[in-house]
């Protein structure tokens, strides 16, 4: 069993520390930690929970390549406007035996490049919760998702109007966030519902004293979604050898909410979207709570 930092979002720590709250360090590479995607259990609904639907379901759509690409420009990738429906209980495998039904699943089908990557871990529901629970807490799920680095490292540029992140330097989530948006919005929320014992069971074994998992999961979104995004790259400033974002409202988000600024303008909007598609399934399928 893999050893994960859990972070019990029902009762976050008041400030996150100092160290985790850095931008980015003087010529970083992939190597020394470059800037993580902090949703692995949003990975997981995109790149796993929706094809197993489809699988589930028969698909004939849902082979090859065409599982993995985005949809199509013209698809709308939104919710329906109909209710809950009725779906059949899974068969769903013990918490302990489930990462060879997950791995076998998305395998079978899926010939995204990235896909592998991210399921070769274990422990992949524990991960999911631990992850989304720390994200719903403030806190950088970068211990549980090492696979997630991209390729490249973090750079500035400098001019006389000061040092300003490099643009290029979001073209290294681009992939990463190609693959993220591709899930189709009602196949993730009807399997969402589907798997949700699994991840109450790991909610439990990770020994959460109260609240449930819909809770930390809903404000795990939350957090993610309600980031403000600049337009432009921001200026930051060296201090000694990590970089700190000039503009102080930047600067005091927690390391969670940083990780979506590091995906760039861009990239970031088109995550937020998506996650806020999700949470409109999800409450329109009554599994969270309206108005948030």
């Amino acid at each position: 069993m893999t050893t994960m930092t859990v972070v019990h979002a029902p009762n976050p720590p008041s400030a996150p520390s100092s160290s985790g709250s850095r931008w980015g360090r003087r010529n970083r590479s992939t190597a020394g930690g470059a800037p993580w995607l902090p949703i692995l259990g949003l990975i997981v609904i995109a790149a796993g929970v929706a094809v197993w639907w489809f699988l589930l379901r028969g698909s004939p759509e849902a082979t090859g390549s065409e599982a993995a690409g985005p949809p199509s420009a013209s698809v709308p990738t939104g919710v329906s406007d109909t209710g809950p429906a009725e779906l059949p209980a899974l068969d769903l495998p013990p918490l302990a035996e489930s990462d060879a039904v997950v791995r076998r699943v998305v395998g079978a089908i899926s010939a995204h490049p990235r896909w592998a990557e991210w399921l070769v871990t274990d422990d992949l529901a524990l991960r999911f919760v631990s992850s989304v629970a720390n994200v719903a807490a403030g806190v950088s799920p970068a211990s549980q998702v090492p696979f997630l680095a991209p390729e490249g490292g973090f750079a500035v540029v400098s001019s006389g109007a000061g040092t300003f992140i490099d643009p290029a330097t979001y073209r290294r989530f681009d992939a990463l966030v190609d693959a993220f948006v591709s899930f189709e919005t009602t196949a993730a929320v009807d399997l969402y519902r589907q798997l949700l014992p699994l991840f109450d069971e790991a909610h439990r074994s990770l020994g959460f004293p109260e609240g449930t998992f819909n809770e930390v999961f809903d404000t795990a979104l939350g957090r993610l979604t309600d980031v403000p995004v600049p337009n432009l790259p921001p200026a930051v400033e060296l201090d000694v050898q990590t970089y700190l974002l000039v503009d102080a409202s930047l600067e005091s988000l927690s390391p969670a909410e940083k990780h979506v600024l590091r995906l760039g303008p861009e990239n970031a909007r088109r995550v937020q979207q998506r996650l806020t598609d999700l949470r409109a399934g999800l409450e329109r399928a009554g599994v969270f709570q309206p108005g948030r």
